[in-house]
């Protein structure tokens, strides 16, 4: 899961593009509260901010991991007060009871912002972590494909995960295609799951590239199959210090 300039630039054009409706959506794209490698443990804090002024708000959450099946999740309500944030340590424990990963889902009848920060409490912990704000790709028509720039493999050194959201129900199938700094293209792979958030650990080990050594590369993320609402991001990890920094995507045009 995982710098932030990418991750400005995409939420930037994702809000250019929006326009709220009467009831206002979010997804946090990646949230978790269990172990990953190498001894990690991820926790994510979560922000919610209501935009109203006099009155207090509610938020309902719904979480929604890999497991095919949950196609409506229970929501849970949360009170925003006007103004202030309210902020939520290792929100997916204390809002769903949940020790997993997974995509969070917000909507409100009132407008708010989210934005959240997953980072590792485990072995050689204290890392700053990865803010990965909520955004609104809900009533946003959807891209056939999305860019994931400065992704690295080194064994050892870096690893890259690879994670897809989406918010309509049926099976979601991607291409995903690796170029390197040179932009040559070195692999490709599909994709297909019905859940609504995957994540690829170690995506370079999975397409059969795990000895590759590539600084600087990128993703094509194709959706060649399914409907509605998606989204994907990548999450580069220091495998030294377990430090992540997330990639949000960026949609290309052509002209």
């Amino acid at each position: 899961m995982r710098t932030n300039l990418t991750a400005l630039c995409v939420i930037a054009f994702l809000m250019t593009g929006a326009t709220l409706a009467a009831e206002t959506v979010r997804w946090i794209p990646a949230a978790a509260s269990n172990d990953g490698a190498f001894g990690t443990r991820w926790t994510t804090t979560l922000w919610i901010h209501s935009l109203a002024t006099d009155a207090e708000v509610t938020v309902y959450a719904s979480f929604y991991p890999d497991q095919d099946g949950v196609a409506e999740p229970e929501e849970v309500a949360i009170t925003a007060p006007p103004v202030q944030p309210v902020e939520i340590s290792d929100a997916v424990m204390e809002i769903f009871g949940e020790s997993r990963a997974g995509a969070i889902r917000l909507r409100s009848e009132h407008p708010f912002e989210a934005r959240s920060r997953t980072a590792n409490d485990g072995a050689g912990g204290g890392s700053f972590g990865q803010g990965i704000p909520a955004i609104p790709f809900e009533g946003i028509a959807p891209p056939e494909f999305m860019v994931l720039p400065m992704v690295h493999t080194d064994p050892g050194n870096f690893h890259t995960n690879l994670g897809i959201v989406h918010a309509s129900a049926g099976n979601l199938q991607v291409q995903v295609q690796v170029f390197n700094a040179a932009g040559s293209m070195i692999g490709t792979k599909n994709y297909s799951h019905t859940a609504a958030w995957r994540q690829v650990n170690d995506l370079f080990d999975d397409m059969g590239l795990g000895n590759q050594i590539m600084y600087g590369g990128w993703l094509r993320v194709t959706r060649t199959g399914g409907t509605g609402y998606w989204t994907c991001y990548a999450s580069v990890v220091d495998d030294r210090t377990n430090d992540p920094t997330y990639v949000a995507p960026v949609e290309v045009f052509y002209p």
